[in-house]
């Protein structure tokens, strides 16, 4: 192998140890000629090679990528670096942006939450304090709406109960009792007002005192009266039907002059709708009671208007469930019906008498005078009731004691103790006399 062959042969090998093993970049410069060091020796005959071989030695090692190009020059280099600059720029401000971005959108929902958070708990405080503010304004307007007796400490020395233009429309129905109302009371106090004087302390203990009182006549009446009188069963019926009706119509009463002051009108509207219905109650059994006995010996007629004065208080219950009822515009209608029930019974005592051969009859001698004494009780009752008498005639002195819705009530359970003796007697009478001996058909 000649020289020339020789070095051809080295020089292929080192191209091809520079192209596998030097990375790109190092020993050499941009303008200097490509060295190569192996085993310490130098070797300038590539230059001469790659000459001839008419490539580059960037093309020869592969620096210019594989489609041949040339290394980077200074214009590479400075395009780089600019591009370097305008990508470190572009990136901090698209950096900048969306930190931004992301911050003012974070914050937004922090500040939201915060805010909630903080909103709350000041409208909770606000809150809290208003209600505080308001229960204590409240408390303050109920207190003085009460009645002296009913009052703490610290009102000890106020004066009476409100004055009338604070009272509820719906405990206004007598213009002429200007004081000693309770009002807007809860059920607590309306009860503890029991043991208070006001304008209503006469009307529940006369009707609270006439229940305890029948109730007494019952245990009585069923334990010695109607045993020693050799009474039946159908009496022990009657006569706990009777005093029944009459305990319930004194309950009514009590209930709602006792509850008429509570702080909602709905409440005191139903227990005036129970009081109505109390005082029909009331009629049913003095109607019970005395067509029983009165037609004791004819059992058609005893049927007949025992039906009829049933269903009267049936019509009287279904026309309590009209709106109207209550009303102060329906306060006549009212009074005309309960007038129409209780008077209906002059139409059984005709007949009874005629049945019974008219007035010089024994049996209508000695029963007739007590039906007469009971209407007439009723009777003035009922003018007290509707004219507002005497305190008319003297307004605002007869508050507590002496007005005409008191002596309405007394007048009622005399009148409902004069029918119970009324009926205790012809009950004896019954018993004691044998039923006459005649037939009618009317």
């Amino acid at each position: 192998m000649d020289n020339k062959a020789k070095q051809e042969l080295k020089s292929h090998s080192l191209n091809l140890w520079h192209k596998f093993w030097i990375p790109k970049g190092s020993l050499w410069g941009e303008n200097e000629s490509r060295l190569d060091y192996l085993n310490g020796e130098r070797f300038n005959t590539l230059n001469s090679y790659y000459k001839k071989d008419g490539r580059s030695p960037d093309q020869r090692s592969g620096w210019g990528g594989r489609e041949g190009a040339g290394r980077p020059g200074k214009a590479g280099k400075k395009a780089g670096k600019a591009g370097k600059k305008a990508g470190k720029k572009a990136g901090k401000k698209a950096g900048k942006k969306a930190g931004k971005k992301a911050g003012k959108k974070a914050g937004k929902k922090a500040g939201k939450k915060a805010g909630k958070k903080a909103g709350k708990k000041a409208g909770k405080k606000a809150g809290k304090k208003a209600g505080k503010k308001a229960g204590k304004k409240a408390g303050k307007e109920r207190r003085e709406s009460r009645p002296l007796a009913l009052r703490g400490s610290k009102d000890a020395g106020a004066s009476a109960p409100p004055p009338r233009h604070v009272i509820p429309v719906f405990l206004k129905d007598n213009p002429y009792i200007t004081d000693g109302y309770r009002a807007y009371l809860p059920s607590r106090l309306c009860l503890k007002s029991l043991f208070i004087l006001s304008n209503e302390t006469v009307n529940i203990w006369s009707h609270l005192l006439g229940f305890l009182l029948f109730f007494t006549l019952g245990i009585y009446d069923l334990t010695a009266v109607l045993p020693s009188a050799g009474a039946s069963r159908e009496d022990f019926v009657i006569c706990s039907v009777c005093l029944f009706c009459f305990q319930v119509c004194m309950l009514c009463s009590v209930g709602y002059h006792l509850f008429c002051c509570h702080r909602s009108e709905k409440t005191s509207r139903r227990w005036m709708a129970l009081d109505y219905a109390g005082i029909s109650i009331g009629i049913l059994g003095c109607y019970v009671s005395g067509v029983f006995y009165a037609f004791y010996c004819n059992n058609y007629w005893r049927q007949v208007y025992l039906i009829t004065v049933l269903a009267m208080i049936l019509a009287v219950f279904f026309a309590q469930i009209h709106p109207s009822y209550l009303t102060q515009q329906w306060h006549r209608l009212r009074s005309i019906i309960f007038c129409s029930v209780s008077g209906y019974g002059i139409i059984p005592t005709i007949h009874w008498v005629w049945l019974n051969g008219g007035v010089g009859a024994s049996i209508v001698q000695e029963f007739a005078p007590r039906v007469v004494v009971m209407y007439f009780i009723a009777a003035v009752a009922f003018l007290f009731y509707i004219s507002k008498v005497p305190e008319r005639y003297f307004p605002g002195q007869l508050n507590y004691l002496g007005s005409s819705h008191q002596v309405w009530h007394i007048l009622a359970v005399v009148m409902l103790y004069w029918w119970h003796q009324s009926m205790v007697y012809i009950m004896q009478y019954r018993h004691s006399k044998p039923c006459p001996e005649y037939i009618t058909d009317l």
